[in-house]
């Protein structure tokens, strides 16, 4: 996930080897399995103040206890870039 203005972009990635737990969420039908998640993510959040035609990195940030929601019931492919 990327945001930017005219001076600063910031970056968020989010990945995951691990299949997750099957949660349940608010449907129609109440409460019923259709997400997966899993709280051992990788996160990295990069903050860039951009010059111009170029940028420059003045913070990064990693964690590997990050909680994703990584799967569920309307999508079954990695969500990708």
């Amino acid at each position: 996930m990327q945001a930017k203005n005219d001076l600063f972009e910031v970056e968020l990635i989010g990945t995951t080897n691990d299949s997750g737990t099957p949660l349940q969420a608010p449907s129609e039908k109440g409460l019923i399995f259709l997400c997966r998640d899993t709280m051992r993510g990788h996160l990295i959040l990069r903050l860039r103040e951009l010059r111009g035609s170029h940028s420059q990195l003045i913070w990064e940030a990693q964690s590997d206890l990050c909680g994703l929601e990584i799967g569920g019931e309307s999508w079954e492919q990695p969500w990708l870039k």
